[in-house]
């Protein structure tokens, strides 16, 4: 029975080695030219597939190059704020800076020295990314030359005048007036730092107006001291002047009308300023920035707990801050919600 099955076996075997040299044989080539003919197709076969392949592979790198143009670029967390110690920067400025930490940026401030020019030129070259206080009438000046290559964020503050002013006591109330008065101010109009938008502007109203006038250069601090000695002994004073601003709160200053070129501006509005780039390195933060605005009251109150109570720029932000909770919260943007630390 066993020779039997192992008889069988072989049988089957044998059989299937007897079919299947037919089978190799009709796979190989008849002659060394059809192997050559075959092995010349298949590489003509082969080199078809790779550029098929290195098509795909183009277009595949052609649709990422398009994704990632359409992609925000990943925010960045520091910004650098230029400001000038000018009593009419430090609320926003304090505000501004203290949001954007609240959102996570680290704010770093470069003092600009009270030159425009100068913290425009910081801009473009990115060593700062942002200054605050353009406004549409005293840097007048400097946007037009800049303003193809920075933009305004938003409206932070509306309501701003510039002008020449006198205490409310002297018998003067229009420019016109003061050429019939030189005496009576020593021939000087006070000014502040040389540079500011409201010193360019004072020049341009001087020549305008044909004011037979020096317009002195010093600083915001240097002339508030003028004011307040000339007050203090019920003197005529003539200097530079502007509002909001606090030391018109201690003390209002009456402006001198007659403007009618306005050299000195209209009723002037501030922004922020930076490079159009600024919108996609930190959209957070220029969303907040756009909505941010500080109303007159607002801007008074913090003005005066610097001057008045003496707290400095951050402890009278953060007061202001504690109190308004219900407005500035508004400002920021979604996915942003107060409060972002646990």
């Amino acid at each position: 029975m066993k020779r039997k099955r192992l008889l069988t076996l072989i049988g089957s075997v044998c059989l299937a080695l007897v079919l299947a040299v037919p089978l190799v044989a009709s796979c190989a080539p008849a002659t060394p030219e059809a192997a050559e003919e075959e092995i010349a197709a298949l590489e003509s076969k082969l080199t078809a597939e790779k550029a098929k392949v290195a098509a795909e592979k183009a277009k595949v790198a052609d649709l990422e190059e398009e994704i990632a143009e359409l992609m925000v670029p990943e925010e960045t967390w520091e910004i650098t704020i230029g400001y000038s110690l000018w009593p009419d920067w430090e609320p926003h400025l304090y505000v501004a800076g203290l949001l954007l930490k609240k959102m996570g940026y680290e704010v770093t401030r470069v003092d600009i020295g009270g030159d425009w020019s100068l913290a425009l030129e910081g801009i473009l070259a990115g060593d700062i990314d942002m200054i605050y206080q353009a406004s549409d009438f005293c840097h007048f000046q400097f946007w037009e030359e800049y303003r193809d290559r920075l933009i305004h964020l938003g409206c932070c503050a509306y309501g701003a005048r510039c002008g020449f002013a006198v205490p409310p006591y002297t018998d003067i109330d229009t420019i016109q007036e003061l050429n019939d008065n030189v005496d009576l101010f020593d021939g000087m109009i006070v000014g502040i730092e040389a540079g500011s938008g409201l010193m360019g502007q004072s020049a341009d109203a001087i020549t305008t107006y044909g004011l037979n006038y020096e317009l002195m250069e010093g600083s915001t601090v240097a002339m508030i001291a003028s004011r307040d000695a000339a007050v203090a002994k019920g003197e005529d004073w003539l200097g530079v002047w502007w509002v909001p601003f606090w030391g018109d709160n201690e003390y209002p200053m009456k402006f001198l009308g007659g403007d009618t070129e306005l050299c000195l501006g209209g009723i002037d509005r501030f922004y922020f300023v930076t490079r159009p780039e600024f919108i996609d390195e930190h959209p957070a933060a220029a969303q907040m920035l756009m909505n941010l605005t500080l109303r007159y009251d607002d801007f008074m109150d913090i003005a005066g707990l610097i001057a008045v109570e003496e707290l400095t720029g951050e402890e009278a932000a953060q007061r202001w801050l504690d109190q308004n909770e219900h407005y500035w919260t508004l400002w920021f943007p979604y996915p942003y919600a107060y409060p972002f630390e646990e």
